[in-house]
């Protein structure tokens, strides 16, 4: 996804782990997060957002999409082609 945006964008664009972010405090205008609190615990959801509140200039904006719901861990459904029986 990175490689398309290159193409349309003068800015910097990077690819990183969200819990870990490489980047000083306050240098980034803003943050793409497509589902990404998905992919961990709940416990863990707060100390990603403050690495996302850390590196974000004054005014810069974070755009981070959500399920709605209580559930946690991974779902599939018969569209997805898997099934709770042929998960590993």
């Amino acid at each position: 996804m990175l490689r398309p945006a290159q193409r349309i964008t003068r800015g910097r664009l990077a690819q990183m782990n969200m819990k870990a972010l490489g980047l000083p405090a306050r240098c980034v205008d803003g943050i793409w997060c497509c589902a990404p609190l998905l992919q961990l615990p709940k416990a863990q959801a707060p100390l990603a957002l403050a690495k996302f509140r850390r590196v974000l200039r004054p005014g810069g904006m974070l755009i981070l999409s959500v399920q709605q719901g209580d559930f946690e861990g991974p779902r599939y459904s018969e569209r997805d082609g898997v099934t709770p029986t042929n998960v590993t």
